[in-house]
């Protein structure tokens, strides 16, 4: 849960991971209904990442939202589909 004294407004973010085989990505702000949420904030597109073991940051495409202040409202996700 992310949560913030002042409106933080981002154009990217990235996850430091591997990628064991080829896959798609998408990358996810989520607002839990559980405290109050409305549920799904952003969903990116898919986005292909090559296989690299190595673990390094893979990172969404450019994007614009906006953490508001004092609200306990997102979690980032990603989830992968193998190709």
């Amino acid at each position: 849960m992310l949560q913030f004294s002042q409106n933080v407004t981002i154009s990217q973010f990235g996850v430091f991971t591997s990628v064991n085989q080829a896959q798609d990505i998408k990358f996810l702000i989520f607002n839990g209904k559980l405290n109050g949420g409305s549920g799904t904030l952003l969903v990116s597109d898919d986005r292909c990442f090559a296989q690299n073991t190595k673990q390094s940051y893979i990172y969404s495409d450019d994007l614009n939202f906006t953490f508001l202040a004092a609200r306990p409202t997102a979690s980032v996700f990603w989830v992968t589909e193998r190709r």
